[in-house]
């Protein structure tokens, strides 16, 4: 099921770039998003919760949450998204076994803890979802155009 999750994360990600690419640029860049300032900030922070877990998952110790996606234009931004979220189903795919266990990680402050793989996997996704919400509001705010839909029920249709 949780692969599943995963995979549904990865088709959000895709549609919400659609939605993206179908809004004019001067309309998003221009658009301010609550707490992030901006659809890129927010974008930025998804990538890099995502990356951060992956990077845990696979026993190393990342130390900055955000740098992966400095100085990344938008168009990178999405590209580094799409990449991230099919490395999770990719990882998964490939260790199926590890939705099963537990793995333990440090904070980029340092705090040791540990968790159930699949606690992470429901809070990454579940986090993506919250703030691929908010740019969807952002972007209807802006544009009077269709937008695919993100929900799970809709992917579930597919």
């Amino acid at each position: 099921m949780l692969q599943r999750y995963l995979q549904y994360n990865l088709w959000a990600n895709e549609r919400l770039i659609d939605n993206i690419q179908s809004v004019p640029t001067d309309a998003i860049s221009t658009l301010p998003l609550a707490p992030f300032g901006s659809i890129h900030n927010a974008l930025r922070h998804i990538v890099g919760a995502e990356s951060i877990w992956l990077e845990r998952l696979r026993g190393q110790r990342p130390s900055n949450f955000m740098g992966s996606t400095e100085n990344k234009t938008l168009q990178e931004l999405l590209g580094m998204l799409v990449t991230t979220s099919n490395e999770w189903v990719q990882h998964f795919a490939e260790n199926p076994e590890a939705l099963t266990g537990t793995f333990t990680y440090t904070t980029t402050k340092g705090d040791p803890f540990t968790h159930l793989a699949q606690d992470v996997v429901t809070h990454v996704v579940n986090h993506s979802t919250y703030h691929r919400g908010q740019i969807m509001s952002a972007l209807r705010s802006v544009y009077e155009g269709r937008l695919a839909g993100l929900d799970m029920i809709v992917f579930a249709r597919t």
